[in-house]
């Protein structure tokens, strides 16, 4: 039987798979609890029931996540540890406990108040776990952040589907528990780091984020608000819609993930991910009986923009010198800001043009998604390919590196890891790319610094030019 070539995607998806399980799992709990609270028929029909708006109450889910992502950026550019195991349960408590009587509230005769609290703590508690998987996946290569969401969200797609043909106050109960599983498995992965090395962002030497990296951003959430508005799942069919919307999406990812060890991937992916969200738009007035179709192709491509986002912010945050902490929370802070945003516009219009409010709603997000391909496209391109240069451009360090391997002994072993503490990486990236724990690569480089009789990583550096430069 032929085996996956090592370090091919089929050959790291393989690896996830096995080793990554608690990773994928537990992000994948995550995902099918925002789909069973956000998209699902049942949620919706509950809070209609009860004589609330389902989206204005994701709205303020939406408006206390970017509120929460907000706060974790702040205590990281103040050198403050935020990013807590102890928060990290607590945000799922809550999480759980208020998803369990947004939807059961009914039978306890909760006011509209007592509706909005509730929605406002579970956007806390939900943000808070978003952006802490989003730190624990986030730090791998990008092509491993797509293997590993693609993996998370089919894993979403099987809970969802056997979750939704459940009704009642079983449906309510495994989709309040999700949370509390996604915390337990997060436990489960090497989670340390995330609350050591990731969070605690420099005090001095970042760069400004130009408007150009952000700006897809925005246009996106303002788009998912406005969709909200238009199409909100009104039937178990319209479920398995957004479930099959999930699966293509979790397809597209790991094709993407392909195309990335090609070289290509950047240049392919945003143009279709932002092409896909234009054809919902143009659809809409189209198809105004045919929601579900639009329903489909919206869905498709607003999840594969978003975790494609989520592949690429790793290394885009590293170029403008950010810690990952604030990447991922300064993404769910304007996704989730703009998806709010976009609600209520969106719901302002209805109430001002609702004869022509998909045509006018689709004309601006055509012309929206148009601009920001204009603009933005380019720019991204040539900060993945700089990140991509420099990262190739160290092969000219191969040779060097021999030449000092040779000198103070290495193993294979050791010969492979200084190639990676030659191009500044530490321990953890080093586990993550070479599938071993993080003890055991902490261990290779303790060896390598006592070999080559260094303390430090930028003694290292320092050893390795002057034994280049001596002939």
């Amino acid at each position: 039987m032929n085996r996956p070539v090592k370090g091919t995607v089929f050959w790291q998806l393989a690896n996830h798979i096995t080793k990554d399980s608690s990773i994928w799992i537990g992000f994948g709990c995550l995902l099918s609890w925002i789909f069973l609270g956000f998209w699902s028929s049942q949620a919706s029909s509950v809070f209609t029931l009860s004589g609330l708006d389902a989206i204005f109450l994701y709205g303020l889910i939406s408006a206390s996540e970017a509120l929460i992502a907000l706060v974790i950026i702040y205590f990281s550019r103040k050198a403050v540890a935020f990013m807590r195991i102890e928060l990290a349960w607590i945000s799922a408590l809550v999480t759980a406990l208020g998803t369990f009587l947004l939807l059961y509230g009914a039978n306890f005769h909760l006011g509209p108040w007592a509706y909005w609290i509730l929605a406002l703590a579970v956007g806390l508690g939900y943000g808070y776990l978003f952006v802490l998987w989003g730190c624990r996946i986030g730090n791998k290569d990008p092509k491993q952040v797509l293997i590993v969401v693609a993996l998370s969200i089919l894993f979403a797609v099987v809970i969802d589907a056997m979750t939704t043909i459940i009704a009642g106050v079983v449906f309510i109960g495994v989709t309040s528990l999700l949370p509390l599983a996604s915390a337990f498995l997060f436990r489960k992965t090497k989670h340390e780091t995330v609350f050591t090395e990731y969070q605690i962002a420099p005090k001095t030497g970042a760069k400004r984020v130009p408007i150009k990296i952000l700006l897809p951003l925005a246009i996106a959430g303002l788009s998912y608000g406005l969709m909200q508005r238009l199409i909100t799942p009104n039937s178990q069919t319209d479920d398995f819609i957004n479930i099959a919307a999930f699966a293509i999406a979790a397809v597209s990812l790991f094709l993407t993930a392909f195309l990335f060890q090609k070289g290509k991937g950047i240049k392919v992916a945003l143009p279709y991910a932002f092409s896909i969200l234009a054809i919902a738009f143009v659809l809409m007035p189209l198809l105004p009986e045919k929601t579900a179709v639009v329903q489909l192709v919206y869905m498709l491509g607003y999840n594969y923009f978003y975790f494609l986002v989520w592949a690429m912010y790793g290394k885009t945050a590293k170029h403008f010198g950010l810690e990952i902490v604030q990447a991922y929370a300064g993404i769910t802070a304007i996704l989730a800001g703009t998806e709010f945003l976009g609600g209520l516009f969106g719901s302002q219009i209805l109430l001002l043009i609702p004869s022509n409010f998909s045509f006018v709603t689709s004309l601006v997000a055509i012309y929206g998604f148009m601009l920001t391909a204009l603009i933005s496209f380019p720019y991204y391109s040539k900060v993945i390919e700089n990140r991509a240069e420099t990262e190739e451009g160290t092969d000219t360090l191969l040779p060097k590196l021999e030449k000092v391997a040779a000198t103070y002994n290495l193993s294979k072993r050791e010969r492979e890891i200084l190639s990676y503490l030659a191009r500044g990486r530490n321990a953890q990236y080093v586990s993550e790319q070479l599938y071993i724990s993080h003890d055991t690569a902490r261990t290779h480089i303790k060896n390598i610094y006592k070999k080559m009789y260094v303390h430090s990583q930028q003694e290292l550096l320092d050893l390795i030019d002057a034994v280049t430069e001596d002939k």
